[in-house]
C-alpha cells in the first residue's frame, strides 16, 4: 500500500523519519516544546493570581520515564529520550494517592504519562493500592501494548 503526501512538509517530515529516525524524533520534540512554552506560562499565571487553588480533576503520574515504542510524532519516544532513567518511589506514589485521598478525590487518575506504565513492574500492585485508596475515582492506564501478554491480561483481569 502506497502512502500519499498531501503538502511539502509532510513529505519530508515523512522522509526524514523514514532515513533519520533519531534526528527526526529531536526536531519534532524542539518544536514541541517551543509551541506549548507560551500556553503553559499563560496557565501557570492564571493559578498562580487564584486567591484558593482548586484541587485537580485529572492527575496524571508517570512511575517510569521510559518508553519502548518507536512512534514518530510522539515526543516520549525511545529515540527522543533524554532524562537520565527514573522509576517513581513507592513512598512518593504512596504519598500522593494518600493526599488524593485526604481530598477526597473523584476525579481521573492515569497511571501514565509519556511512558510505557507496563515497563514498570510493580504496575499492578500501585493500581491495587490506588484502587483502595481512591475508590470513587477513574483509574485509567494506556498503553502501547507491545509488553501485553495472555498471562499478564488474565493475571490483572482478576484483580
Amino acid at each position: 500500500m502506497s502512502i500519499r503526501v498531501h503538502n511539502f512538509m509532510g513529505a519530508l517530515g515523512w522522509q526524514m523519519q523514514k532515513h533519520f529516525p533519531m534526528l527526526s524524533s529531536n526536531l519534532y520534540l524542539k518544536l514541541q516544546f517551543a509551541a506549548r512554552a507560551k500556553k503553559q506560562k499563560a496557565y501557570i499565571e492564571f493559578f498562580e493570581k487564584s486567591e484558593e487553588t482548586p484541587h485537580p480533576l485529572v492527575v496524571n503520574l508517570e512511575t517510569i520515564n521510559r518508553c519502548n515504542g518507536e512512534c514518530a510524532f510522539c515526543t516520549a519516544n525511545k529515540y527522543a529520550e533524554k532524562r537520565p532513567y527514573k522509576r517513581m518511589e513507592d513512598d512518593l506514589f504512596k504519598s500522593i494517592i494518600d493526599q488524593l485521598a485526604d481530598w477526597g478525590f473523584k476525579g481521573h487518575l492515569t497511571l501514565y504519562g509519556n511512558n510505557e506504565p507496563w515497563l514498570d513492574t510493580r504496575i499492578v500492585e500501585m493500581h491495587k493500592y490506588c484502587r483502595e485508596k481512591l475508590p470513587d475515582s477513574f483509574i485509567f492506564m494506556s498503553t502501547n501494548g507491545l509488553l501485553l501478554t495472555l498471562d499478564i491480561s488474565t493475571t490483572t483481569a482478576k484483580t
